[in-house]
């Protein structure tokens, strides 16, 4: 007689509790408030039945001022990149790997992931990507990360500091990425409007469809009416803002049709008897996103069609923007507190940040 097995249900509260816990943590590095206010707010902003799960309030206090020691006294801040060395508590973490890559050169690169968020990122065929520039120490330029998109949910798996935005320095961090795990080959991956990222990516991962964030696009035009000081006629007239908007919604016809409905709009009667104040936008998002007219052909756009446009996406029901990329960079620079904090500061950060998308990642796949 076969013994049956019995399958126990994931226990939820329990995941949850260790995401308050990571959050715990955090707010032990980023805020002065004494243990006992870091516990009651915890306490006070959790589910009942979560409650009942967390250690007792003298664990969780001395798991706060474990934290807090951990973290004094973190070396002097460098004054030039060439003068950073990480000490080890600032490579690992659980005694594992979390840098993977320093190049140690001017344009210097730190590349942190775990072993895991590299299995984990291989398990996902679409992928977002951005950068934030914020709370980034001042020796680097920006923090860029490349995030797994699967179920409308977005999770960071690469972490990288980069002290410039070029294509070089894109394919190098591309490079290490497929070197340390060879079979990653997204489906897609939706980006913002960055020459040098994209080139650097089609480079590496040549079959992914590159697909653009359309809130992005919509910066873009904005950016342009306000370069060209039509932000006040673009508020104030009715029928201006809406002649422009119809711009930015050629990306929801279909690709083949776009530069015919593109023709249409500019040689509408508005466009027309409004030229002086249209022109140059006209020509902006025509050199930009169709191509330039010549003779009987159009030149290549510095953006494809095929990645600005969203008819197939809607059509799908794919995600249009990376939006959640942006919200997740919006959390972490505000739980930061400040602009351009010290290295030591924002990887001891990261790595709270990485223990809390673990803990997240272990509940999104329960449900």
């Amino acid at each position: 007689m076969k013994e049956s097995v019995h399958y126990r249900a994931p226990d939820i509260s329990n995941v949850q509790a260790k995401i308050v816990i990571e959050q715990l943590k955090e707010n032990a590095l980023i805020t002065q408030s004494s243990t006992r206010n870091i516990i009651s707010k915890t306490i006070s902003t959790t589910e009942v039945g979560v409650v009942g799960q967390l250690p007792s309030i003298t664990s969780m206090s001395r798991t706060i001022q474990r934290v807090r020691t951990k973290n004094e006294k973190p070396p002097e801040n460098p004054l030039t990149i060439h003068d950073l060395v990480l000490p080890d508590e600032y490579m690992n973490i659980n005694n594992n790997n979390f840098l993977i890559y320093d190049n140690k050169k001017e344009n210097r690169i730190l590349m942190f992931a775990t072993k895991e968020n590299l299995d984990t990122l291989h398990t996902f065929k679409n992928w977002m990507a951005d950068g934030t520039f914020r709370a980034v120490p001042k020796l680097f330029s920006q923090l860029y990360t490349i995030h797994g998109y699967k179920n409308r949910t977005t999770i960071p798996l690469i972490y990288v500091l980069m002290t410039n935005r070029t294509t070089n320095s894109y394919n190098e961090i591309l490079q290490i990425l497929k070197h340390n795990n060879p079979n990653l080959n997204p489906c897609s991956i939706i980006i913002d409007f960055e020459k040098a990222f994209e080139t650097a990516f089609n480079d590496t991962f040549p079959h992914t469809k590159i697909k653009g964030c359309y809130f992005h696009f919509q910066q873009c035009l904005w950016r342009k009416v306000q370069e060209n000081g039509l932000q006040a006629l673009y508020s104030e007239n009715v029928e201006f803002s809406l002649q422009v908007r119809h711009l930015a919604a050629l990306a929801f016809v279909p690709t083949n049709k776009v530069i015919n409905y593109f023709e249409k709009l500019v040689d509408s009667t508005y466009f027309i008897n409004n030229e002086n104040n249209l022109s140059t936008l006209v020509d902006y998002f025509e050199d930009t996103w169709i191509g330039r007219s010549t003779r009987n052909r159009r030149r290549p756009p510095k953006f494809q069609i095929s990645m600005w446009n969203c008819y197939e996406r809607v059509l799908k029901n794919k995600p249009r923007t990376n939006n959640s990329v942006e919200g997740w960079h919006h959390a972490f620079n505000s739980a930061l507190g400040a602009n351009h904090v010290t290295i030591w500061k924002f990887i001891t950060f990261l790595k709270q940040e990485q223990a809390l998308q673990e803990v997240l990642f272990k509940f999104i796949i329960q449900i």
